[in-house]
């Protein structure tokens, strides 16, 4: 069973805030969910413009693949993340591939892919999933 508040405001069951974000132009609060169920899940990205009820899923949800580490800027309507696919292991715990860098238009609500794996220098790829 969920938490009555945050399902009223589209907080899936199994996750809770993380870390929030206000970006000024679009007058839109951005919420990394963490997992906080029995079952993990990875981090996922929602955003609520400021007369919004509810907050809304920033991609369409896949179960294994990450929406993190928001960053957005103070003078444009824009939010930058990490997005990566999580795979469980055999032994304890799981791994990860990075799928990229994205930009999204708060405003729009459009995606680009800003970087990806292949695009990243081999000698950058260490801290990158490899």
């Amino acid at each position: 069973m969920g938490i009555p508040e945050w399902e009223e405001i589209a907080i899936p069951e199994g996750f809770g805030p993380f870390r929030l974000l206000y970006n000024p132009p679009s007058e839109t609060v951005i919420a990394e969910l963490r997992s906080i169920g029995e079952q993990f899940s990875p981090n996922q990205l929602y955003t609520r413009q400021k007369d919004a009820p509810k907050y809304e899923p920033l991609n369409v949800l896949e179960p294994m693949v990450s929406s993190e580490s928001p960053v957005t800027l103070l003078g444009r309507p824009m939010l930058f993340y990490l997005s990566n696919r999580l795979t469980k292991r055999e032994e304890e715990g799981f791994s990860g591939d990075w799928e990229g860098l994205y930009s999204f238009d708060l405003q729009k609500r459009t995606h680009l892919k800003t970087a990806d794996k292949d695009a990243v220098p081999i000698s950058l790829r260490r801290g990158v999933g490899h």
